[in-house]
């Protein structure tokens, strides 16, 4: 959803934000007039009252802490600490909110550099905001195509804008979920001992949301975002039984699960970032369904999902860009120091982590602050950072695939959340995955249920 320029005044001048601030490394002075700052100010901001938001906070918070305890950024010689600002937008319940939020970070609390997002409906007008202003604006979170398709239809305007993490939708759509479906389909095969050409059933359960439609568009009609083409599920012998819709924050899947159960499908293709991916991991079990859920439960990924759902998501299998594995130089020290810190696993917003090291390499680069000036250091980088390789493509997008972000699929076995992919397989979409299989990555599992319902 867009906003125009002219309603954002009336709603600036309307709202309050409350907006907590927390300085890393101590309160530092004023910024100096001229020369060289006293502090790098980064605001992070994103829905900050759940995971997807903290996450972001933390990863950001582990980054700082790790750059300041070294002295900070160094410009032209002298290191400057990085000040953290947090920043909640409430981007789930109010656009407006969001976009309050974006000016109040840049035009008050005087924001150098600006990360975080989540919702596409209030990135759009975030983005818009910052770039009136000429700031550097790394989206963190969401999966929107808009910035990418910004920065390529008016570089001018949009240069100031990169996209780090999520993937865009059409990406995950189009080139991942493929890999996805394939690798579930042949682990399910070959668990049961059926043929390759055996054909396995797939229901869709995505909530209702712009990211979601991305999936269901594609299982609907094959290629429309696959660079493999509009084979690919017939490839893989997948059938679309039905695609069902409940609302992100819905509580109760009954009726959505007993019409998926009556089309008798072997897999359940899951697309839930709000509390409903709760609500289909237990009652996928408490209605004894016997199709296996994988696919995108952003639910799942918390670590307290498997006490949350009495044992409920038991084989269920999901992205996420972060695992215990060697991904990147920095992945299993990240890993390490996060689940330490926060009790969880990070899930992919905790990728403000790579951002502020890669906001360090540029402005260490050029000894400025400037973004027209740090623009084409982030445009030409390559770092390897928790995520694996991060770069950017001429779209600002992060760059995908084995040899940049190869975003893992992990899944729950028996109370733990393991990496099971890249395993090292052969694959009949992208052959550069063949012999890749980061350290600390499992086999896949199929769940006794499953197992004891159709073999």
């Amino acid at each position: 959803m867009k906003m125009k320029k002219k309603k954002w005044v009336g709603v600036i001048l309307s709202l309050t934000l409350v907006i907590s601030l927390v300085v890393i490394g101590g309160v530092p002075s004023p910024a100096l007039a001229k020369g060289t700052p006293s502090a790098i100010k980064i605001v992070v901001f994103g829905p900050m009252k759940i995971p997807l938001g903290q996450h972001q906070w933390h990863g950001a918070e582990i980054g700082a802490e790790e750059i300041n305890a070294k002295g900070g950024i160094s410009i032209k010689g002298k290191k400057v600490p990085i000040e953290l600002i947090k920043v909640d937008d409430n981007c789930f319940g109010s656009v407006a909110d969001a976009s309050t939020a974006m000016v109040r970070a840049i035009t008050r609390l005087k924001a150098d550099f600006l990360l975080g997002g989540y919702t596409t409906e209030a990135t759009i007008p975030q983005m818009e905001i910052a770039m009136d202003h000429k700031k550097i604006f790394m989206a963190i979170g969401t999966n929107s195509t808009i910035i990418g398709d910004k920065v390529q239809e008016n570089y001018a305007r949009y240069k100031y804008a990169f996209h780090n993490q999520c993937f865009s939708a059409r990406v995950e759509s189009g080139y991942y979920m493929p890999l996805w479906c394939e690798k579930v389909a042949k682990s399910v095969r070959k668990g049961l001992g059926w043929p390759a050409d055996k054909t396995l059933k797939v229901a869709v359960i995505a909530e209702k949301a712009a990211w979601s439609n991305f999936f269901v568009d594609e299982f609907e009609k094959p290629g429309t975002y696959s660079p493999f083409g509009g084979e690919w599920m017939s490839k893989l012998n997948i059938e679309l039984v039905g695609v069902w819709r409940p609302a992100r924050m819905a509580t109760n899947v009954t009726a959505e699960l007993t019409a998926i159960n009556g089309k008798k499908p072997h897999l359940v293709a899951v697309f839930t970032t709000g509390p409903v991916g709760v609500s289909v991991s237990k009652q996928l079990r408490e209605l004894e369904i016997p199709a296996l859920p994988f696919a995108c439960n952003i639910s799942a990924m918390n670590l307290k999902h498997w006490d949350i759902t009495g044992g409920g998501c038991e084989g269920l299998s999901m992205f996420s860009p972060y695992a215990r594995c060697g991904l990147g130089e920095k992945t299993i020290s990240f890993f390490d120091k996060f689940e330490a810190k926060v009790k969880q696993w990070p899930i992919y917003t905790a990728a403000t982590y790579d951002a502020l090291y890669m906001i360090q390499n540029a402005i260490e680069k050029t000894g400025s602050l400037d973004p027209d000036v740090l623009v084409p250091v982030f445009e030409k980088a390559e770092l390897s950072l928790s995520l694996g390789k991060c770069a950017f493509n001429k779209k600002h997008e992060a760059k995908y695939g084995r040899k940049w972000i190869p975003q893992p699929y992990v899944q729950w076995q028996a109370g733990k959340l393991v990496s099971v992919w890249p395993d090292g397989g052969t694959s009949i979409f992208d052959s550069d995955w063949k012999g890749y299989r980061p350290e600390g990555t499992a086999d896949f599992l199929l769940p006794s249920w499953f197992i004891k319902h159709w073999k």
